[in-house]
């Protein structure tokens, strides 16, 4: 996956996250999503590759929590 700035998404990043959601840091993955660009979308492609063990719960409540630091920080998108 390529974002905006042609920097690609790794599976060694989504494993972060994974690694982070599975300790149950779910600020610290979404801390990593927004480091590394990674939007609901992305994180549905990479669970439907890898098929972590962790609950798809989990990557909705870390996609809410990244949406919400992008805002906090002066991103563009808008707040659900």
């Amino acid at each position: 996956m390529t974002t905006e700035k042609g920097e690609c998404r790794t599976n060694d990043q989504f494993l972060r996250i994974v690694l982070s959601i599975t300790n149950g840091n779910l600020p610290e993955a979404a801390r990593l999503c927004v480091e590394h660009g990674f939007y609901a979308s992305n994180l549905k492609v990479k669970y439907e590759e890898l098929k972590p063990s962790s609950s798809i719960w989990n990557y909705a409540l870390v996609i809410e929590m990244a949406q919400e630091m992008r805002y906090n920080i002066g991103g563009k998108d808008i707040p659900f």
